[in-house]
């Protein structure tokens, strides 16, 4: 059985993070990708330590010549790519009157574009790649959210980035599934992550929706 080689998004902390050490802990060479390489230092030394399949690639997901960068190096060195993870993202909390407009675009080019982007690369990759002894040929995993399938206030442009992360898996995933790729979701709920770290909280004090917004934002750093 040839090693398996998988790409994830978004792995300087958290979910990412967590990801990449499992997949290399199991044999999977892993490309750890995020926006800054030195925030993978500590992923590297663990993998040097414990001598794990695992590699750190810079990969800004709103950045389309940092994904293609990343995409040709992995191919250069291993002729194919079986796992991709689209797991980079982050929130905007705010009142849907008081997000601008380039926040909302912020947030679908992050944790929706992105993805699509990855995905139109590499499901062409993966279709011209052998099956493996399960008649896979590639495995597309994206991240999502609770919030993709149940709808809250004060986060609508994540909300709506994760709805038509949904809705494109699901579809993609129709076209793709005769071929041997598949495609998959994970809608996690609270875990405990930098997420609120990350967030960025839009709250105009002095508009209608501050006062509530502020507690929202509580509610929110409580839970994470």
């Amino acid at each position: 059985m040839t090693e398996k080689v998988a790409i994830i998004t978004g792995c300087s902390s958290g979910i990412g993070r967590a990801t990449a050490l499992t997949f290399s802990r199991d044999g999977i060479k892993t490309y750890a990708t995020m926006r800054n390489k030195d925030d993978g230092e500590e992923l590297l030394q663990i993998a040097d330590k414990e001598n794990i399949p695992l590699k750190i690639l810079e990969l800004d997901v709103t950045k389309q010549e940092t994904m293609d960068a990343a995409i040709k190096k992995v191919i250069a060195e291993n002729e194919k790519i079986d796992i991709l993870v689209n797991n980079a993202g982050y929130m905007v909390l705010g009142s849907f009157e008081d997000v601008d407009l380039k926040d909302f675009a912020s947030q679908l080019k992050t944790d929706f574009i992105g993805p699509v982007f990855l995905m139109k690369k590499i499901i062409p990759i993966m279709r011209q790649q052998k099956c493996d002894e399960n008649g896979v040929r590639g495995n597309i995993i994206n991240v999502s959210s609770i919030a993709g399938k149940i709808p809250f206030a004060y986060t609508s442009s994540y909300i709506a980035s994760k709805f038509a992360l949904e809705g494109i898996s699901e579809s993609i995933s129709d076209e793709v599934s005769q071929t041997g790729i598949k495609i998959n979701i994970i809608e996690p709920g609270v875990v405990n992550t930098k997420f609120m770290e990350n967030t960025k909280t839009i709250i105009k004090e002095d508009g209608p929706y501050g006062e509530i917004v502020e507690q929202w934002n509580k509610m929110a750093k409580a839970l994470f």
